[in-house]
């Protein structure tokens, strides 16, 4: 994800506003995954899975 703030950061208006949007965008689905991958490791731990 740091990759891309830098990358949102660098991006100037000679590449256009569409592809900052697009950026903030994977930005942010980004955001969820790691989200929902903390989640299911949370789950895992507190179902004591991981000792399968």
């Amino acid at each position: 994800m740091r990759d891309y703030i830098d990358l949102i950061n660098t991006v100037g208006d000679e590449y256009g506003e569409e592809l900052r949007r697009i950026l903030e965008h994977n930005l942010v689905d980004e955001d969820v995954h790691t989200a929902w991958f903390s989640e299911r490791l949370y789950d895992y731990e507190q179902l004591d899975l991981g000792k399968l």
